[in-house]
């Protein structure tokens, strides 16, 4: 299992609908969601604004206006690497 991390703003339809298919897509690549609402700190929205929704899986980012195939893409590459490193 891997985390998952997503920067995400209050109130956004957008960051919702990411942690809806994050949430649909837990059975196919187990993970830990980690939310963490940059409007809460300062130093989080001054980094984050322009970025948010921001996806962090594993050593992969993803960028606002990024699709679900773009999600479980990041997702599948993130469950191969652990898969892989728990075979050595």
């Amino acid at each position: 299992m891997f985390n998952v991390t997503l920067y995400y703003r209050q109130n956004d339809p957008e960051s919702q609908k990411i942690i809806d298919n994050l949430h649909a897509l837990s059975d196919r690549f187990p993970h830990n969601l980690i939310l963490i609402d940059i409007d809460t700190d300062n130093d989080l929205k001054q980094r984050y604004a322009t970025q948010a929704p921001l996806v962090r899986i594993g050593p992969y980012l993803l960028r606002q206006n990024f699709s679900q195939a773009d999600l479980e893409v990041a997702l599948g590459a993130a469950k191969d690497r652990v898969d892989r490193k728990s075979v050595v």
